[in-house]
């Protein structure tokens, strides 16, 4: 895909760097849905009870992939936690998203609550959506985790859920400036993020 903005070649810091690894590998999508998942699940009044849902929702959402992240990293030479080569994503993000998938299903058998199951199923619409676009544009999953994660917590708590995007212009500095990625597959990621998860949590929530 032609892209008309281009990754950063800019000399850091040691130190920079290094703040830049650490916020980038904390705001990954299943470590960023941690928190999110227990204060959704926490507000949420739904048949299955708190840990029933919170324990479901993190083995799937969180647990499972990011042993799959951590696994492929490893495989493909990264030691940082990270899939850097888009070609190398498609197999892992298609795990993940059969992860999702059982996720959803476990979580709608076991009576969670509604915007629960949204959560998973947005993680499971998003992981569909970006295959085939990762094949051809290596398309920011963090910029798509953040606005999902945010989306799901102002759906939960109104407007105070907006504070949660504070992460994300810190997070896309640290994307771009460690070259992982261009302001444009930035951009994407959060306007498809921000768009199917909003339509999945009116359909589902």
């Amino acid at each position: 895909m032609n892209d008309p903005t281009c990754l950063c070649k800019t000399e850091m810091s040691p130190g920079k760097k290094r703040f830049a690894a650490v916020f980038s590998n904390l705001v990954q999508p299943p470590i960023l849905d941690i928190p999110v998942l227990l204060l959704i699940n926490m507000a949420a009044d739904g048949g299955a009870g708190y840990a029933v849902s919170a324990s479901v929702s993190l083995l799937f959402a969180t647990v499972l992939p990011i042993a799959v992240v951590l696994y492929f990293s490893k495989k493909t030479g990264n030691d940082d936690g990270d899939i850097v080569r888009r070609e190398d994503r498609i197999f892992p993000l298609a795990v993940a998203g059969l992860i999702y998938l059982a996720g959803s299903v476990a979580l709608i058998a076991a009576d969670a609550p509604d915007v629960t199951v949204a959560m998973m199923v947005s993680c499971l619409v998003c992981t569909a959506a970006v295959i085939p676009i990762t094949m051809h544009w290596k398309i920011s999953l963090h910029a798509m985790g953040i606005m999902c994660a945010a989306v799901a917590l102002t759906w939960t708590f109104g407007p105070a859920g907006l504070l949660s995007l504070s992460v994300y212009p810190v997070a896309m500095w640290c994307r771009y400036v460690l070259g992982k990625h261009t302001p444009m597959q930035m951009a994407g990621g959060t306007v498809l993020g921000a768009v199917l998860t909003s339509a999945v949590f009116f359909l589902v929530a």
